[in-house]
Formats: structure tokens, C-alpha cells, sequence
């Protein structure tokens, strides 16, 4: 296991909010110090977006698989009593799986992980125009001054 799927298997929803503001935070007295550490936690960051979308895209073709796989268990089911199921007697049969609600609270879940992530990515980033505008200031400033 990689150490982006590692703060994926141990994240808490209660640190993302200090996590943000650690990552976002401006030292202005250290602005070259700022703008150098940015490009590696860009890139982290990044990489534990990816992973994150990667678990969504596997949770999503998990969860299809499954309905499709309900789906072909309720055609059986009608067939075998001489029906034929509906479009809706399918939806309704896969839908009352329990199996089928896990699966979608984890799908829920996986896009509220990814949607944060790349939140904080887009954060980030916002975060280099900051701090490429607070530099180009300091840069006026000592020029207004010397």
C-alpha cells in the first residue's frame, strides 16, 4: 500500500478542515519558503486525488456490475413464474437489495472524498496565484522604497 492509500484508509472527516487550513495557510515573512514548498504538496495532493478518483470510478463500476447482475436475477425470477419483469419491477428488486444501499452509502461516500480532494487541490492552486501576487507586491514595494 502506497501512502496516498494510506491517508485514504485513515481519513477522518474531523482533521480535513485543520488539514485545509495548514495547507492554505500564507507565511508572509516566508514567501520564497512558501513558494518552493508548493509544487511537492501540489503534486501529493494531487496523487491522493487520484487515488480517490480511482476508488470512486471502482466503486461505481462495482455498484453497476451489481445492478446489472440484480437485474438479470429479477428476469430469472419473473421467467420462472412465466412473466416477464418490467423495467420498473427490475429498478424496484435491485433498489430493495440491502446489498444495493451499502453499495450506494459507499458510493456517497467515496464522491464526498473525491469532491473535498479536489477541493483542496483547486485550493492549492489558488493558493500559487496568492502567493505569486503577494510576491509581485513585496517586489514593488522594495522597489518603491530602494
Amino acid at each position: 500500500m502506497n501512502e496516498f492509500e494510506q491517508f485514504l484508509n485513515t481519513f477522518k472527516w474531523e482533521d480535513f478542515s485543520i488539514l485545509i487550513k495548514e495547507l492554505t495557510a500564507v507565511d508572509r515573512n516566508n514567501l520564497n519558503q512558501e513558494m518552493a514548498n508548493l509544487p511537492s504538496q501540489y503534486a501529493y495532493w494531487n496523487a491522493v486525488l487520484s487515488q480517490a478518483k480511482a476508488r470512486l470510478d471502482r466503486g461505481t463500476y462495482d455498484t453497476e456490475r451489481y445492478k446489472a447482475m440484480k437485474s438479470i436475477e429479477c428476469q430469472d425470477m419473473y421467467k420462472s413464474t412465466g412473466k416477464k419483469a418490467t423495467a420498473k419491477d427490475m429498478e424496484n428488486y435491485v433498489n430493495s437489495s440491502e446489498d444495493y444501499e451499502e453499495k450506494s452509502n459507499k458510493l456517497i461516500t467515496l464522491n464526498q472524498l473525491y469532491l473535498s480532494l479536489k477541493g483542496l487541490v483547486q485550493a492549492l492552486y489558488a493558493k500559487k496565484d496568492m502567493l505569486v501576487h503577494l510576491a509581485s507586491n513585496e517586489r514593488a514595494e522594495l522597489k518603491l522604497y530602494n
